[in-house]
């Protein structure tokens, strides 16, 4: 057993960093709680470059058409480019209809501080029409996110991550998830798994380089 008593000075600094350790439990505790929790207000995500194929219109009007009262959706992009400047347009149509519902569309947020923003995070939503290997939804699940994707990359292989084929589909998903906080927390519960399991940057290092190494040799023996 660990004496505890050898890394304190006395006993002041001995009841201090118990009542540190309390605190950190209750908060992590107060955590899990709110993320389950039916009553809270959902927010939903999408970091992504403005573009058509990221397709963050489709999304800003699923997100109106689900009318989920008090939720919130945040888009993450890079610059404020034309299809950036015409998300915005159209979200300042949408929003005459009154919803009791919240938009941000925000451009060059710092990497750590976009961390930030999917740790505060419910929903990660993508719909982008054409991906090879979308790095982020690893980012989400690694975060513990749940996830609806449309049918890109690796989406359908993520255990946890819903697959919305459709507009309706995704409408449908947004309100289910925001419905079913034990569903929301157990498919995020289930991503995180998967992402330590096949999204850890060394594996994906280790295997870009055995695709390196395997094309050298074949063009080798091709010699």
């Amino acid at each position: 057993m660990i004496n505890y008593e050898k890394f304190f000075n006395n006993e002041a600094e001995i009841k201090d960093f118990i009542l540190l350790c309390e605190d950190n439990y209750k908060a992590q505790i107060i955590d899990i709680a709110e993320k389950i929790s039916s009553d809270k207000n959902i927010r939903f995500i999408y970091v992504a470059n403005y573009d058509s194929n990221k397709n963050q219109k489709e999304l800003l009007w699923a997100f109106y058409s689900s009318a989920i009262s008090g939720s919130t959706i945040t888009f993450i992009g890079g610059t404020d480019n034309q299809y950036y400047k015409e998300l915005v347009e159209e979200n300042e149509n949408l929003k005459k209809s009154g919803q009791q519902i919240c938009v941000n569309i925000l451009y060059g947020i710092p990497r750590e501080e976009i961390s930030s923003y999917l740790s505060e995070s419910d929903i990660f939503v993508c719909t982008s029409k054409h991906e090879e290997y979308p790095v982020m939804l690893c980012e989400a699940a690694a975060k513990g996110l749940a996830v609806i994707s449309s049918n890109v990359g690796h989406a359908k292989e993520m255990d946890g991550c819903i697959v919305a084929e459709t507009i309706g589909e995704f409408i449908d998903a947004m309100r289910y998830l925001a419905q079913n906080p034990d569903v929301r927390y157990n498919n995020g519960k289930k991503l995180r798994q998967y992402a330590e399991l096949h999204c850890r940057r060394q594996d994906k290092i280790r295997q870009f380089n055995d695709v390196i190494e395997n094309t050298v040799y074949k063009r080798i023996k091709e010699c």
